[in-house]
């Protein structure tokens, strides 16, 4: 045990104790315990990291601890700091123990600063007024509760967010179970997830425009996900897992940073957008097998599905037709098209509003053009029929699947169908008046 004075006397002068210096008790592993005066009230950079057998500290009048104080402090349980004001970042990193904070006038939290602690519920004062982006990564809590006078910051449900609830900034990562994201919510902060949440659903509702990069610090265990419908995009920032994919344009490999690498099923209401080129909701997931998409989705970007190996259902809430006005931005776009990165062949069937296509697929009258990869790798459909209202097949419309005739009612896509089915292999047949028999 260690108690410090608030005086010290040197060659018969009296000194006031005012702080702890930097790296003062570092790596002190026999100190169990220690008490300060109320005369400190700054404790430096490391002062007693790695002091792994420090149990309790007694702080009456520190008002500011800096980065890596108390780093690594593995046997201490809990903490009370009356007085302190700031935490600049690192402060209780690895603190395998801690589960219990108070801190009651705290205005400031950095980074990391309890990151690696054991879990519990943290309390937020009032008086918090500033956050890292990086505060809580890491963490184990159970929930966030803050004080109702706070100015800045609210909690709801045991989830953090600015004051007016538009931006979720914080996660505890023991919250298990399904959550919704709150209407009012229209922002994703960066680190809202934590590492080893034990979410298993998330909905994400039509109000949210955007995921920050980093909004998930891990690969998330999350199983099912709910992108609810929307006429407006949502926007993807970089992921924090990562996925090699075959770049087509360039010829090269890629890596991708794939958000959702473990979900099991996933509906997808609404266009999705990515920040970067390198982003991909999915790519490389081995645990992905049933998708769903909604009508308002016209658009798909590269590597969404990329390596997606085990697709095997994949719900459109429109029909055929609607299906292709969807365009897919390549052939990893698409959930139904097999991997252009090895030689897997897709297996995935499509259900039209919860109805399986038939072998034999007819195109209503009305659309105007097929899009690129609308029938890429679709497993179970063998013959289309082509109505005389489409103009335009876009390149890559029925390569890689299993289609072998299509049935074309419109003069003005023969010499595109020539160009495009000799290169793919597929017969088509020019009928203006007649079907197949057996449709």
């Amino acid at each position: 045990d260690l108690i410090i004075p608030d005086k010290v006397s040197y060659n018969d002068k009296e000194y006031n104790v005012i702080s702890i210096d930097g790296e003062a008790f570092m790596n002190c592993r026999n100190l169990t315990s220690i008490q300060l005066p109320s005369s400190i009230n700054t404790i430096y950079d490391s002062a007693f990291r790695g002091c792994s057998g420090l149990t309790s500290v007694t702080m009456p009048g520190v008002e500011q601890i800096d980065h890596y104080a108390f780093d690594g402090c593995t046997s201490l349980t809990s903490v009370s700091m009356p007085a302190v004001k700031d935490l600049s970042g690192y402060n209780f990193r690895g603190c395998s123990k801690l589960a219990s904070v108070s801190m009651p006038v705290v205005e400031s939290i950095g980074s990391y600063v309890f990151e690696e602690c054991a879990s519990f519920a943290i309390e937020l004062p009032k008086s918090l007024n500033s956050l890292s982006s990086f505060a809580f990564v890491g963490n184990r809590f159970t929930s966030f509760t803050i004080d109702e006078g706070n100015e800045h910051y609210t909690s709801v449900d045991g989830v953090l967010y600015d004051k007016n609830i538009t931006k979720l900034i914080a996660f505890p990562a023991l919250k298990g179970g399904t959550f919704t994201i709150p209407s009012t919510v229209t922002n994703i902060l960066s680190n809202a997830f934590p590492c080893g949440t034990t979410l298993e659903e998330l909905i994400i509702p039509a109000t949210v425009n955007s995921f920050a990069d980093g909004a998930f610090e891990c690969s998330p265990h999350i199983k099912k996900l709910t992108i609810e419908d929307s006429g407006n995009p949502l926007t993807f920032g970089k992921g924090n897992s990562s996925c090699s994919v075959y770049n087509d344009d360039t010829g090269n490999y890629l890596g991708i940073s794939t958000i959702f690498y473990e979900t099991v099923e996933a509906y997808i209401g609404r266009n999705i957008r990515y920040s970067n080129d390198d982003i991909s909701l999915f790519a490389g997931s081995s645990s992905l097998n049933k998708v769903g998409l909604g009508i308002n989705v016209t658009s798909m970007p590269k590597y969404t599905f990329s390596n997606c190996h085990m697709i095997d259902h994949v719900n459109y809430k429109g029909t055929i037709s609607d299906w292709c006005n969807i365009s897919f931005a390549n052939a990893d776009a698409t959930p139904m098209g097999k991997s252009m990165t090895d030689s897997y062949s897709g297996s995935a069937v499509l259900y039209c509003n919860d109805s399986p296509l038939h072998s034999q697929v007819n195109i209503s009258e009305g659309v105007t053009k097929i899009e690129s990869y609308c029938f890429y790798g679709m497993y179970g459909v063998s013959s289309v029929i082509i109505p005389s209202s489409v103009k335009t097949i876009e390149p890559y419309a029925f390569s890689n699947g299993f289609i072998t005739e299509v049935w074309i009612n419109s003069e003005d896509v023969i010499s595109i169908a020539d160009e495009i089915y000799k290169t793919f292999g597929i017969t088509y047949r020019a009928e203006y008046s007649t079907r197949p028999e057996d449709f």
